[in-house]
């Protein structure tokens, strides 16, 4: 838009703890592994990231920075992953037809285990596999207007220290993973680096998640900005579907 300064590219490295956007060289085209979407104005790639293992079941994994090359300004039609394309993804995790009303309703910005799913899902629900055959994890890609970053879910720990923790993940992992990951911190540090226009819409985001939060509920943890405020106001789940490029599975989410 005119009257503001020339946006450069930035790219998001998330630590165990906080999440640094870190700027880095811009770029003129995104990198094959960068999704796109015709909702999206132009979505950063993130630097690579390899984190340990991590009791919670969900742990980081950021995207390469974006590199442009011949065969991404003229890219071939992308071959679908037979392997990806062949799991069965759980009806509840799954976008509804658009004459269909979801079975459920998933503000992303309240726990799962409190007011943030309605109505609540069994247990038998959330024990069920996400993907029909069952794997041991998920790579889940978010995205908002201004990044995107890679969850990779995995099998949550037992309640019980004397049950046998599962080898697969299940529709429990996937949303409480998801929204866990959402409630990261976004440190001075990062907001620094973002741009005035992101920083004033995730603040709005911000202000906009806290008023909704009731006295019940923890409003000390509600405090300063969060991944979920990228999200600004479409913070309610839609579902997953997968990117036939990399076989990820992308979070797809609309206003509430």
């Amino acid at each position: 838009m005119s009257g503001q300064p020339r946006r450069h590219s930035r790219s998001v490295h998330f630590a165990q703890n906080d999440t640094h956007i870190l700027e880095g060289t811009p770029s003129p085209t995104l990198s094959s592994s960068t999704l796109s979407s015709p909702e999206l104005s132009s979505p950063l790639g993130l630097p690579h990231l390899n984190l340990p293992n991590s009791p919670i079941p969900y742990v980081y994994q950021a995207w390469s920075p974006a590199s442009p090359s011949t065969s991404q300004l003229h890219p071939s039609p992308p071959r679908p992953n037979a392997k990806v394309m062949s799991l069965d993804l759980d009806s509840h995790l799954q976008i509804p037809p658009t004459n269909q009303l979801p079975c459920f309703t998933f503000d992303l910005t309240r726990d799962p285990q409190g007011m943030g799913i309605k109505p609540a899902l069994t247990k038998a629900v959330l024990d069920q596999p996400a993907v029909q055959p069952p794997v041991a994890k998920m790579p889940i890609t978010i995205v908002s207007e201004a990044y995107q970053w890679v969850v990779e879910v995995r099998p949550g720990l037992p309640a019980n220290a004397d049950e046998r923790p599962r080898e697969y993940v299940t529709v429990k992992d996937v949303l409480y993973g998801i929204y866990n990951d959402l409630q990261g911190r976004l440190n001075e540090v990062d907001q620094q680096k973002m741009s005035l226009s992101v920083l004033e819409k995730a603040g709005l985001a911000c202000q906009l998640r806290r008023a909704r939060i009731k006295q019940l509920e923890k409003r000390d943890e509600s405090a300063g900005l969060k991944r979920v405020d990228l999200l600004y106001k479409s913070h309610r789940f839609k579902g997953l579907a997968v990117d036939p490029r990399n076989g990820n599975w992308v979070l797809h989410v609309e206003e509430m």
